[in-house]
């Protein structure tokens, strides 16, 4: 799927911001930062494959193995 736009995600950034600002008036809960890596975490399978996608229109090809983190 394409990009859409500045003007939609200023929106979509902004709807995130409102969320999250009504789930912590409404629960009286502190701001929980989720972390540098929350959307691709979150995303991962489309961040593969949109990685392997732009790695094929550079003329490579390649194959994603899971690490063993320690």
């Amino acid at each position: 799927m394409g990009r859409r736009g500045r003007k939609k995600a200023i929106v979509a950034v902004a709807h995130r911001i409102v969320i999250a600002l009504y789930n912590m008036l409404t629960k009286r809960e502190p701001y929980r930062d989720l972390g540098a890596n929350y959307l691709n975490n979150s995303s991962r399978d489309h961040l593969l494959q949109r990685l392997s996608r732009q790695a094929s229109q550079l003329g490579y090809q390649v194959e994603f193995i899971p690490i063993a983190i320690a």
